[in-house]
């Protein structure tokens, strides 16, 4: 045990133990009280370790404070002897996965000879825990559905997660659905490669489709195969095939899958559960996009009333936002990236990044290349569902402008980079803020909207308050603060109480970078105070939870310089 722990054990024998520890959890328990004693109170990297959250054989999760950023975060940690290279591709694909449905990643780091992935902290269940807590079929689908366009966000990015499963599903406490745990994920490109190079099994058997007992490699046809597994152990209270032990298992899986009739579920649902199961790869749905297709649990009628209603929203779009064009005003999201993320910004952030002469230059620009790539995307997507979308006009209003301050907060930070700012790069462009925020709709309805006397001056100014936080997500702490401090200034002036909100949040952030305490609590109380009387419930949140971080924070620096 200490050699695994101390990762002084060779590899063919830790591959054994891995094996002996996926399935013995009395020792996998053990491994884990061991190390645990070794990091609470500890820093992993600028991160303090607060307490465990979860964990298991190859390693823990911690909740743990950020005192840069003021927050909470989840620390995801391989011990030496579990699998670092597993992480490092856990955090490489990740990366490259900006998706409402994916669990984000803020940084990645070494200890020493650990590895520690750093992600948004979820307070929520695992989907197995949600599974004992309800099995209607409702419920059950669209969780997985929600779970399903995570995944079928990977393999669009060219990736294939390998452990598909209910333990590596979140379902956190405000409704989200996150995909994590991609420790296993490939790129399409590798499936025939490493096909041969290994007896041992990667992913967990009981999920995995019948081709991988005898290609021990994850492609886009298991991951569906394994989803399609979690479903029917949503809908049914137990896995489709049985077994104690990998021969158990494929005694079973070469039976046809029986599937039960007495719970109520559709028959098309069922037909799509036979469909993702069938042992050949080639007889499943040749997409997840497919497979979701056939879950979509809408009726046909309440289809066609869906795209007749969307037909006439956008027809009350079009008067709103053709400007410049007769084309479809819904199809105009591109022009409206024009000089935020192009071929133009493009070549200008790869020159930055070539003149830096930093060592890891290349693999940062490879990881915020992509990052933005997807932000693009999903920007143009939200674009034209908003514009689509059958909403009244004060809601269509919120939500553009919702994506006007994404937009202005991309511009910002890919200005940034341009400038030769590019040594924290990969954690500025992945603190943007999700694109998700602004299709949820409930959240947003309720936003103040600036009056019309001053619109075009919160306009200007929103774009202000993006380059101040463009300027602290890049380390720039002071110019960040003067930047915040008189752009709240103007905000106040103007008595927006958003703009109000973001500009004294972000001064207050960065008043707790520099230890100035008392500016930092007055800033984040204004912030408070502004949010609540926008009627914004994300700002108001954020304000409490910096304001309760700078307290405890100035409580600890307090009493170690007594």
């Amino acid at each position: 045990m200490q050699a695994w722990i101390a990762g002084t054990m060779p590899e063919a024998e830790a591959d054994l133990v891995r094996t002996h520890l996926d399935r013995c959890e009395t020792c996998s328990e053990l491994i884990v009280a061991v190390a645990v004693t070794r990091r609470i109170g500890q820093c992993v990297g600028r991160y303090e370790i607060i307490e465990l959250v979860g964990g298991g054989a190859m390693g823990e999760v911690y909740r743990a404070t950020d005192p840069d950023l003021g927050r909470d975060v989840a620390i995801k940690l391989v011990r030496p002897g579990g699998s670092q290279k597993r992480l490092l591709r856990e955090a490489q694909a990740m990366a490259q996965l900006t998706h409402p449905h994916v669990m984000r990643i803020y940084d990645v780091g070494t200890v020493g000879h650990d590895v520690f992935l750093a992600m948004e902290l979820v307070q929520g269940v695992t989907l197995r825990a949600h599974f004992a807590r309800t099995r209607a079929w409702r419920d059950v689908v669209g969780t997985l559905r929600q779970a399903g366009s995570g995944l079928r966000a990977a393999h669009e990015a060219g990736l294939t997660h390998g452990d598909y499963k209910p333990d590596n599903i979140l379902v956190a406490n405000d409704g989200r659905v996150l995909v994590t745990d991609f420790g296993l994920v490939r790129e399409h490109a590798d499936d025939r490669a490493s096909a041969t190079s290994t007896a041992t099994f990667a992913g967990t058997p009981a999920y995995m489709a019948p081709e991988q007992f005898e290609a021990p490699v994850a492609t886009t046809q298991s991951d569906q195969f394994a989803f399609c597994v979690t479903l029917f152990e949503g809908l049914y209270g137990h896995r489709p095939f049985a077994g104690d032990n990998v021969a158990g298992l494929r005694v079973s899986l070469a039976k046809p899958v029986a599937i039960p009739r007495a719970r109520g579920v559709p028959a098309r649902i069922v037909r799509a559960l036979q469909r993702g199961l069938s042992p050949a790869p080639g007889d499943r749905f040749p997409s997840m996009a497919a497979l979701l297709a056939a879950l979509d649990t809408s009726s046909g009628r309440a289809k066609w009333i869906a795209l007749g209603l969307a037909a006439a929203g956008a027809a009350v779009a079009t008067t709103l936002f053709v400007t410049r064009a007769e084309r479809d005003p819904c199809a105009l999201g591109a022009n409206e990236l024009a000089g935020v993320w192009d071929e133009t910004s493009r070549r200008d952030v790869t020159r930055a990044f070539e003149a830096s002469k930093l060592a890891y230059a290349p693999t940062s620009l490879a990881t915020v290349t992509g990052q933005l790539d997807r932000y693009r995307e999903h920007w143009i997507a939200a674009y034209g569902s908003t514009c689509k979308a059958v909403q009244s006009a004060q809601l269509l209003d919120t939500r553009m402008t919702c994506l006007r301050r994404r937009r202005d907060e991309a511009k910002a930070v890919v200005s940034q980079l341009a400038s030769g700012r590019v040594r924290d790069a990969v954690t500025a462009v992945a603190a943007l803020r999700p694109i998700s925020d602004c299709e949820d709709v409930e959240s947003l309805q309720d936003i103040a909207t600036p009056p019309p006397a001053v619109r075009e001056q919160v306009v200007a100014l929103d774009a202000e308050v993006a380059r101040c936080r463009a300027l602290l997500s890049a380390g720039e702490v002071r110019p960040a603060h003067e930047c915040a401090t008189t752009a709240a200034k103007r905000a106040h002036e103007l008595a927006y109480e958003p703009s109000i909100a973001e500009a004294e949040t972000i001064a207050g952030t960065a008043s707790t970078r520099l230890r100035t305490w008392p500016e930092a609590e007055s800033a984040l109380t204004r912030a408070l105070l502004a949010a609540e009387a926008g009627r914004d419930p994300r700002g108001r949140a954020r304000a409490l939870i910096y304001l309760v971080s700078v307290a405890a924070e100035r409580a600890t620096f307090e009493q170690g310089h007594k």
